[in-house]
């Protein structure tokens, strides 16, 4: 028997977007020798987009303001957890179970865990981290509002790493190493949880309708939040704490209109403000059985003044796509938006 520690790594590399959207590109990177004109070997990196976690398709190598970003977050993270899972082993025994597993990693916000399986791991991981994210992601329990989109919109990067044992050419056993980074540690998850259930009890939804209750936590947003970029603005907990950006208003939104049991998705795309194009992010909200678009983030021009606007308030496809691009995979969800703008 032998045992081999393959090291095929895929990483996202998460880069601060001038436009308001943490997104990241799945990078797959080697060393490749190239030999100069007089036999000078040269090594450099070559980095492979092969999938952009906002959909927004680019080359990103990992950087070094990433790394330092990384290291901030790394120094508020729950350790605590992350000691646990990585000094337990989960045996898996299918491809499902694996999912399971991961997405209990994850919704739990560990930072490693790791799983073994009796036999070929490619049996259960196929070397597709996008696929791996969309699965996990896909998975939607409703008695949480910490997965589905806001799970998917909430992971900074991803290492998988493998190794495994084999007999001849059959893989005989293997083990999987899965390390996760978020935009929101496990202790500012919690946080968020307390204070929005703080904040809707406050806002006394009992008894009010569907676009009541969204109004009332579009205006709780608007005029608790300023638009301001800085180190967690691109989470519910930064909008908490007053300053956010798109993901972040978007982010707040889904949380809060989720546990007040309204349907909710993430978006993000390009939107043009009238002199330009711009990475962006905003809801899609269900009131009375219809679809309709929410941007929290544009109905504060102000960035957090005293003023409530409605231009982007439960808007239609119609008025909403004039200058709304939802990215690629949001293509199809898109099309149950209802045409026209929501009436009383």
């Amino acid at each position: 028997m032998k045992s081999i520690t393959k090291s095929i790594t895929k990483n996202i590399a998460r880069n601060k977007n001038p436009c308001s959207i943490y997104y990241g590109t799945w990078v797959f990177l080697k060393r490749k020798e190239i030999m100069g004109g007089i036999g000078k070997c040269i090594k450099v990196l070559l980095g492979i987009s092969i999938f952009s976690l906002a959909s927004m398709k680019g080359l990103s190598l990992i950087s070094e303001h990433s790394a330092d970003w990384v290291a901030k977050y790394e120094k508020n993270a729950d350790l605590e957890t992350a000691k646990a899972v990585t000094e337990d082993t989960v045996e898996v025994s299918d491809h499902q179970s694996f999912l399971d597993a991961v997405y209990l990693m994850a919704l739990n916000r560990q930072l490693s865990g790791t799983f073994y399986y009796k036999g070929d791991y490619n049996d259960i991981f196929h070397g597709d981290i996008n696929k791996l994210l969309s699965e996990i992601c896909a998975i939607d329990d409703k008695e949480t509002s910490d997965d589905a989109d806001y799970l998917e919109n909430s992971i900074s990067s991803i290492n998988v790493g493998t190794s495994y044992n084999y007999i001849g050419s059959k893989i005989i056993d293997s083990t999987i190493t899965i390390k996760i980074k978020y935009l929101e540690s496990a202790q500012q998850l919690k946080e968020v949880n307390k204070k929005v259930k703080k904040i809707l009890k406050k806002l006394d939804l009992e008894g009010k309708s569907e676009a009541q209750k969204v109004k009332l936590i579009h205006d709780y947003i608007i005029n608790n939040t300023k638009y301001i970029s800085s180190e967690n603005s691109h989470t519910a907990y930064g909008a908490l704490q007053g300053k956010a950006v798109c993901q972040g208003y978007s982010q707040l939104a889904y949380k809060m209109l989720t546990d007040a049991n309204i349907k909710c998705h993430f978006i993000s795309g390009k939107a043009n403000n009238g002199k330009k194009t711009e990475d962006h992010a905003w809801n899609l909200v269900q009131v009375k059985n219809k679809w309709y678009y929410l941007d929290v983030t544009w109905d504060d021009p102000t960035g957090g003044e005293d003023r409530l606007r409605y231009d982007y308030f439960l808007v239609g496809s119609k008025r909403f796509e004039k200058d709304h691009m939802a990215a690629k995979e949001f293509k199809k969800l898109i099309t149950k938006a209802s045409k026209s703008d929501y009436k009383e």
